[in-house]
């Protein structure tokens, strides 16, 4: 996810974020960028993101 998208989310509170780690988005160059692992008090398991590179 973007820095922004990042940024709400915690503002909101309750996620479990990672970063990423920066990668190229055309048009706009090496941007940092997260993970979404989860929501405190949300038990569903999610998936395991890919490693970096993978796409």
């Amino acid at each position: 996810m973007s820095p922004q998208t990042c940024n709400l989310l915690e503002q909101a509170g309750g996620y479990v974020i990672e970063p990423r780690g920066p990668i190229e988005i055309k048009g706009k160059g090496k941007m940092h960028t997260y993970w979404l692992l989860g929501k405190k008090g949300f038990d569903k398991v999610l998936p395991t993101p890919p490693p970096i590179g993978f796409f």
